[in-house]
């Protein structure tokens, strides 16, 4: 599979994964609205889906040119 493929399945990923995300940020928030468990919650899932977020796009900045894997560390 070549380089720019790649990278399309990747962004197509990360699209379909930030909508997801946002569908069950915004589900819990509308079914704990009210609740004592409504900010503990909210904060779980904020951090899930940065976390989800920086690991993605952690791939696609590999598989870009000049990335990671083009420019591997030098030791002196």
């Amino acid at each position: 599979m070549d380089r720019k493929k790649k990278i399309r399945i990747l962004v197509g990923a990360q699209i379909v994964s930030a909508l997801t995300w946002a569908v069950v940020i915004v589900g819990c928030s509308h079914q704990l609205e009210g609740t004592g468990g409504y900010e503990q919650i909210f904060n779980i899932l904020i951090v899930g889906a940065s976390t989800h977020f920086l690991l993605i796009s952690s791939l696609i900045a590999e598989l870009l040119p000049g990335g990671k894997k083009d420019n591997p560390p030098k030791v002196v």
